[in-house]
């Protein structure tokens, strides 16, 4: 019998195995890629030239590209985390405002009861 929680269950299990897949897959076509490219390139940078495997090049260019990526999306996530932070604090500032406020209304209500 199949209850509510075996369902959400599998779908947690679904979402914990997804990215492994896209690892493997991604790290399968990358082998494939480096074995099919494996021929050796002149790569000219300032003023020396550098013999290497095009799959190597091509894999360099794109590990700079992911760091360069990160390095300036850094800015961005640390804007965000201090926007939540800032909007956390006015969330519990708020809570305790209503918190204050429901508690003086049940004064007000006990003091002055509704014929």
């Amino acid at each position: 019998m199949e209850n509510k929680y075996s369902r959400h269950k599998e779908k947690g299990l679904i979402k914990q195995y997804v990215p492994l897949i896209i690892i493997l897959l991604v790290a399968t076509f990358l082998v494939m890629f480096a074995v099919q490219n494996s021929h050796a390139v002149d790569i000219k940078l300032l003023f020396r030239t550098f013999n290497i495997s095009l799959s190597l090049a091509l894999l360099i260019s794109v590990f700079i590209g992911v760091i360069l990526t990160l390095i300036y999306s850094i800015g961005f996530i640390l804007e965000k985390n201090k926007t939540i932070k800032n909007l956390k604090a006015q969330l519990k500032e708020l809570k305790n405002t209503l918190e204050q406020y429901d508690s003086s209304m049940e004064e007000n209500s006990q003091e002055h009861p509704k014929y």
